[in-house]
C-alpha cells in the first residue's frame, strides 16, 4: 500500500507566492472547460466520494492529523462493500474472511512502515543514508 511521506518534522512552505498564484489561475482558466466537462461526466457517487474526502481531509488537517486517515478510509469502504442484509451465512462468513484478509494486509503494511521508519533511523545515526530534512530545506530554497 503506498502511503505520503509525512513531512510534519519539516517546515514546508504552505502559502503560495503571487507568481504561482497566477500560473495556477492561469492554467486553471486554459483547462476549465475540459475540467467542467470531466466533472460533469462523472457519476454523482463519485462526486460525492471526493467531497467527503475533501471533507476528511479539512477536518483531520484542523485536529493535527490524529489519525491515518487512508487506513479509516480503506476501512470504511471495506466495510460498506460487504453490507448486504440479503446474503446468506455462507456470503457474509466469506465477505468476513475477506475483511479479516484486508486487516491483515493493513496492519502488515502498517509495520512494513514502522520498519522502514526504524532501519532509516538507524541508518542515519550512523551516517549511512542522507538527512532529508537537508534535502527538503534545499528544495524549499529552489523553490
Amino acid at each position: 500500500m503506498q502511503r505520503p511521506l509525512k513531512l510534519h518534522k519539516y517546515h514546508l512552505k504552505l502559502s503560495l507566492s503571487e507568481e504561482d498564484m497566477r500560473y495556477m489561475t492561469y492554467m486553471a482558466k486554459r483547462r476549465f472547460d475540459r475540467i467542467t466537462l470531466a466533472l460533469r461526466q462523472m457519476p454523482k457517487n463519485m462526486l460525492l466520494v471526493i467531497r467527503n474526502i475533501n471533507t476528511i481531509r479539512a477536518i483531520a488537517k484542523d485536529h493535527g492529523d490524529p489519525v491515518d486517515r487512508f487506513t479509516v478510509m480503506a476501512r470504511s469502504a471495506t466495510r460498506g462493500a460487504f453490507v448486504d442484509k440479503r446474503a446468506g451465512i455462507l456470503c457474509k462468513l466469506k465477505g468476513l474472511k475477506q475483511r479479516i484478509t484486508f486487516e491483515i494486509h493493513l496492519w502488515t503494511d502498517y509495520l512494513k512502515l514502522i520498519n522502514y521508519r526504524t532501519c532509516y533511523r538507524l541508518l542515519l545515526y550512523f551516517e549511512k543514508a542522507p538527512d532529508l530534512s537537508k534535502i527538503v530545506e534545499e528544495m524549499q530554497l529552489q523553490v
